[in-house]
């Protein structure tokens, strides 16, 4: 990806949450921004704590619909998405991600307790880059992110 071409969409991003009264820290798009598609109040807290430490700006949505719509609103860089959730499979906003066409799509990574490989291989034709078993170790996850959103640019 053209280096000026991303800092210039990020700076639209800002601008455009600004504009909405969206409260920005001056470098929060800097240091990425994560969506947590979670169900269970006590994991998105614990993802929240986590990645507000590493310095992440983030973001939850306990269900698809809600997931769908903070896409629009306050687009992530990275979403980390629970399958199960209380209105429907989570791999929908996996595939709704995939079907755009922008180029700042940001990178999914599924969470599921089940570790099976026809779930591996729903979650890869989803457009996840990866699939996380739960419980995730918190020095893997923190370091994944890490890697995930560094590549990102």
């Amino acid at each position: 990806m053209d280096k000026e071409a991303g800092s210039s969409s990020r700076s639209r991003t800002t601008a455009a949450r600004r504009s909405k009264g969206i409260a920005t820290e001056p470098d929060a798009d800097a240091r990425g921004h994560v969506l947590v598609v979670e169900d269970s109040d006590a994991v998105a807290e614990a993802f929240r704590v986590l990645f507000e430490h590493m310095g992440r700006r983030v973001s939850v949505a306990p269900t698809v619909r809600a997931a769908l719509a903070a896409l629009v609103s306050d687009p992530p860089d990275l979403v980390l998405l629970d399958l199960t959730l209380p209105d429907g499979d989570g791999l929908i906003v996996a595939r709704a991600l995939q079907a755009r066409t922008d180029p700042e799509k940001p990178v999914v990574v599924a969470l599921t307790g089940h570790d099976d490989p026809e779930n591996r291989e729903r979650c890869l034709e989803a457009g996840c880059i990866a699939m996380l078993l739960k419980p995730v170790p918190a020095r893997e996850l923190m370091a994944r992110v890490e890697e995930w959103l560094t590549a990102r640019g």
